[in-house]
């Protein structure tokens, strides 16, 4: 899989507080990436310098092999969806209007832009004939925020930018916007940077997870690579810290009662053998190097299959 993303010795100042000091990272095509860490950790810093909103100090950035700093600005940008924790609508445009303005730029035809307005909306649950004239303050927070994902990506960026988006919003709505975002990137395949201070987030969304503390990107892998080999005892208790909370040592039994069993697609699958009592843990760690679970019986017989998917659903859902 080829490099959409790549920081080369990345540093970032503010004035005399250095803030990234050295960053190396590859991102791959088509990957739902996630930067997670605590509040001034420097993960929001790292996601700016993507589309030149912050300029590194030293070191480069290149999008699809390509220094960032060598592409027009505007084009830079309009090539990458972004989507803030403040959503940002233009506060006296319709919703139609509002995810509209970067086709628009681009000399989209009236015509698809129209067509392309009402096929978003009818994705993410909102019906075009209720939705396209309203105003930004006639909708709830969700609703915005639904729109503001619609309106990055609206022009179907191979990039798209998400910097804490779901921060202020109530559980519910957190979590269905979370299973949007992870159903329109299996759908569209962009290349999607993630940024959270909620590991519990990461884990339900990210292919792979970097973690951040003091500027520095202390590891990255995959949810299960974390788990089984953390780089250093913060990583460990990031990760962990999480994981118990949502019910780590719980039995799979009790994702089969909540998810039930799951049928293969593929006749000649790769499963590890689990019996029912076995812990959430031990699921985690199987699921490194397999995406199913044959679940056995307490006396070895074959009960059905569960999949990574299934233990990952249920954990983001506790």
């Amino acid at each position: 899989m080829s490099t959409a993303i790549e920081f080369q010795n990345v540093s970032k100042s503010f004035g005399d507080n250095l803030v990234i000091p050295d960053m190396d990272l590859e991102i791959k095509k088509g990957e739902l990436f996630v930067l997670v860490g605590t509040s001034g950790s420097g993960k929001t810093t790292s996601l700016k310098m993507v589309n030149r909103l912050e300029e590194p100090t030293d070191g480069d950035i290149l999008i699809n092999g390509k220094k960032a700093k060598s592409y027009p600005l505007q084009q830079l940008r309009w090539s990458m969806g972004y989507v803030l924790q403040q959503i940002a609508l233009f506060p006296t445009m319709t919703v139609a209007q509002n995810i509209a303005v970067i086709p628009e730029m681009k000399k989209v035809s009236k015509k698809e832009i129209n067509r392309l307005v009402d096929e978003l909306l009818t994705k993410v649950g909102l019906d075009p004939g209720k939705y396209r004239d309203r105003l930004p303050s006639e909708l709830s927070g969700g609703e915005q925020q639904r729109i503001g994902i619609l309106r990055a990506i609206a022009s179907k960026p191979d990039i798209v930018l998400m910097d804490e988006p779901f921060g202020a919003l109530d559980p519910l709505s957190r979590t269905t916007l979370q299973d949007l975002i992870i159903e329109l990137h299996e759908e569209l395949h962009n290349t999607i940077i993630f940024v959270t201070h909620d590991m519990d987030e990461a884990i339900k969304l990210g292919d792979r997870i970097g973690i951040m503390g003091d500027g520095k990107l202390l590891q990255v892998g995959s949810p299960e690579e974390l788990a089984q080999n953390p780089a250093s005892d913060f990583v460990y208790d990031f990760f962990h810290s999480s994981a118990n909370k949502l019910g780590y040592q719980i039995p799979i039994s009790r994702v089969v009662q909540v998810e039930g069993y799951t049928t293969p697609q593929d006749e000649n699958i790769a499963a590890v053998q689990l019996p029912e009592d076995a812990t959430l843990q031990k699921a985690f760690a199987a699921l490194s190097d397999y995406n199913y679970i044959e679940v056995l019986s307490k006396q070895q017989e074959f009960l059905g299959y569960l999949s990574r998917k299934q233990v990952f659903q249920y954990l983001s859902s506790q």
